[in-house]
């Protein structure tokens, strides 16, 4: 089962980390967690880790395609950037190109398709290296 982690300690900034198997329930408690965050009425920022995750599916490209639809509506929009780090496989990159062709982000949106490699490359310091080498990063505007 996919268990995600939340740290708001840096308010706007929202991290969050998903790991394990990803499954309908614990995609849709995710999505549920992000939405609550437009319950705060004030701007955010967010960075999410997907890198620990296993067995994502085209089905899952579909649910963050509604998902996705659903913040496109609210008004005002209170994110303002996204930033996710994901594992550079050929399969996820496969399903984020079918997700973003059938919808653009509610705000601008920045993949890093984190190498093997790269073990220094998380939430703590996705920020900086946003900051100091943003031509790594798949930019996806609304």
């Amino acid at each position: 089962m996919c268990i995600f982690s939340i740290d708001d300690k840096s308010f706007p900034i929202i991290k969050t980390k998903l790991k394990g198997e990803l499954t309908s329930d614990s995609l849709n408690e995710f999505f549920n967690m992000l939405l609550s965050l437009y319950d705060k009425n004030k701007k955010f920022y967010l960075i999410v880790d997907i890198c620990e995750i296993s067995n994502p599916s085209i089905k899952d490209s579909y649910k963050l395609v509604k998902f996705i639809k659903e913040i496109k509506k609210k008004n005002p929009q209170y994110l303002k950037k996204s930033i996710l780090i994901l594992n550079d496989s050929y399969i996820l990159k496969k399903l984020m190109g079918f997700a973003f062709k059938i919808t653009s982000p509610a705000a601008p949106l920045y993949l890093y398709w984190k190498k093997m490699n790269e073990m220094n490359v998380n939430n703590n310091t996705i920020q900086e290296i946003f900051e100091t080498q943003n031509d790594k990063f798949q930019q996806i505007l609304p």
